[in-house]
């Protein structure tokens, strides 16, 4: 598996490039107790299109199984849609890479904890001084 908008070399076909698509979809207007969710691009590239297709339901069939429900709770994450496989194939000039793809949507929890380093209590402008008390 790849990043889509890495640098550097490709792979040999086949094999599977991720990109997120939305990073923080809000819950709720408030958005105080971090939950949000995100979607994500799983597309496989492949040599041929029916080969193509048998590894994206592969893969797409490996998010519905316990195995995975089971990892993804360990990691306060949920399943909430396994999207439909489309073909994402674009003719290019010398060759046609086949490649089809899913999207999923996870919920997440944000992993940015409060450190409790205090609060700043008094600022002086005039003599540029900041104090953390």
């Amino acid at each position: 598996m790849v990043d889509l908008n890495a640098n550097g070399k490709v792979p040999v076909p086949p094999y599977v490039a991720i990109d997120i698509i939305s990073p923080k979809l809000p819950q709720s207007f408030l958005e105080e107790d971090g939950v949000f969710e995100a979607i994500l691009s799983f597309t496989v590239y492949d040599k041929s299109k029916l080969d193509c297709l048998i590894k994206a339901n592969e893969l797409r069939e490996m998010f519905g199984d316990q195995l995975t429900e089971d990892e993804l709770e360990k990691q306060d994450i949920v399943l909430v849609e396994r999207m439909e496989i489309q073909l994402r194939s674009v003719a290019e000039t010398n060759a046609y890479a086949y490649m089809a793809g899913f999207d999923c949507r996870l919920r997440l929890q944000e992993s940015y904890v409060d450190e409790g380093t205090g609060e700043i209590l008094d600022i002086e402008l005039n003599k540029g001084e900041i104090t953390n008390e």
